[in-house]
């Protein structure tokens, strides 16, 4: 299984966000191999002061195909609000503890 976490710029104009949100998500949900698609509600909470980042999309698959055929849906996909900035996007396999 392969987990992702695409975490969304404090510093991003927030009308951005609102926008292309739902679009990555709605691309998203039609992925292969999709397990769970899990998105940030409200503020991100950090110790000590706010992180520099303000929303979050956690993702699992089947396999690191499916994540990287999802990657190219998104690159080749215009007008997503990250086409005005770097999200950054981790990705890892996982495994139940």
């Amino acid at each position: 299984m392969l987990d992702a976490v695409i975490l969304f710029p404090r510093d991003a104009d927030p009308q951005l966000l609102d926008q292309g949100i739902p679009r990555i998500v709605q691309l998203m949900k039609q992925a292969s191999g999709l397990r769970s698609l899990r998105v940030s509600e409200g503020e991100l909470m950090a110790r000590g002061a706010a992180p520099p980042y303000s929303r979050v999309i956690a993702a699992s698959f089947d396999s690191l195909a499916d994540w990287m055929a999802l990657v190219e849906v998104l690159n080749g996909e215009q007008g997503l609000a990250s086409d005005r900035f770097d999200p950054l996007v981790m990705f890892y396999d996982a495994r139940d503890a």
